[in-house]
């Protein structure tokens, strides 16, 4: 009744979790004390979305409901937004971890989402894709979502700090 279509629900509801993550993220963030290490920072990113099934599961569904039936100004809302929520949680971020420069926490926040959108329909498979689980033949296509993720941040951090190198 409050929307226009599905699509526009969707955003409504992928706002709301990821407010409520970046929320977290700043909580947790303001009441450490010290810097972080590459570690720590990839515990409190992967532990976070981990924690949130909801928010993975959206932001796996993010990129087609996104080609589907929305103004394109709802889309740009969006991402405006939540280009300032990870811009204000990225500067605590670099100020937190020594190994992130001046603009290199954002673009970790949105490489963790597209990573988490992947990771979670391998990591709990719907359906169809769910029929090996337990078989010990595809144990290969069985991942932990959590240790994963830890994985790809702290890869991705050691990259950046290469790089500059």
């Amino acid at each position: 009744m409050y929307f226009r279509s599905k699509e526009e629900l969707f955003l409504h509801l992928l706002r709301e979790e990821l407010a409520e993550w970046y929320d977290a993220l700043e909580a947790e963030l303001e009441g450490t004390d010290g810097p972080l290490s590459e570690s720590e920072l990839a515990e409190l990113l992967a532990t976070g979305l981990a924690e949130r099934p909801q928010l993975t599961r959206f932001l796996s569904l993010e990129a087609v409901v996104l080609e589907q039936n929305l103004d394109a100004m709802d889309v740009f809302h969006l991402q405006r937004w939540r280009r300032d929520r990870m811009a204000a949680v990225g500067a605590i971020l670099e100020q937190k971890v020594d190994v992130l420069e001046e603009g290199e926490a954002i673009r970790l926040l949105h490489r963790v989402q597209l990573l988490a959108s992947a990771l979670q329909p391998a990591a709990d498979p719907k359906g169809a894709a769910s029929y090996e689980a337990g078989d010990p033949d595809f144990e290969v296509f069985s991942i932990d979502f959590e240790v994963e993720l830890k994985r790809f941040v702290i890869a991705m951090l050691e990259a950046g700090v290469k790089a500059r190198k």
